[in-house]
């Protein structure tokens, strides 16, 4: 497995990410919470959040303003979007392989800018927990066990 650290500047901010693999449409890109909120409280090129979880888990929780397609839905959902939208997938916790999954399947379907966010929605919630990105809260009831 190869694990490169790059930097790039992207609107204003800073976004810090590495690849993962040795194939080009096989590796995703990691982005951080912190980078994240960043990247979402952006006026212009906000990602699309988008939770790979079962509408069920959503529901439960999930950050507020991220939208809910399914890890076996995700090809036909975004089969007509512009292949350099910028998006960013996330599942329930590093734990949780769905993130990294559907990062892969949107990078071989020839998005150019797909990035995982592999803390998923139990490290967001932690992090909201001690105060931090209060503009972007998880949302729902929060009962999965996974969240503990």
């Amino acid at each position: 497995m190869l694990a490169l650290a790059l930097a790039a500047a992207g609107a204003g901010a800073a976004y810090y990410y590495y690849f993962v693999g040795l194939d080009h449409a096989d590796h995703h890109i990691v982005i951080s919470a912190e980078d994240l909120y960043a990247a979402m409280k952006q006026e212009d090129d906000t990602p699309i959040v988008v939770n790979v979880l079962s509408k069920e888990t959503y529901d439960d929780a999930h950050i507020q303003g991220s939208i809910n397609i399914p890890l076996g839905e995700i090809e036909d959902a975004t089969h007509d979007w512009p292949k350099d939208k910028h998006i960013v997938v996330y599942c329930a916790s590093y734990q949780c392989p769905a993130s990294k999954e559907a990062a892969k399947q949107l990078r071989r379907a020839g998005f150019t800018r797909v990035y995982a966010y592999e803390g998923g929605t139990k490290e967001w919630l932690e992090k909201t927990t001690e105060g931090q990105f209060p503009e972007f809260p998880v949302m729902g009831p929060k009962e999965k066990s996974y969240l503990r």
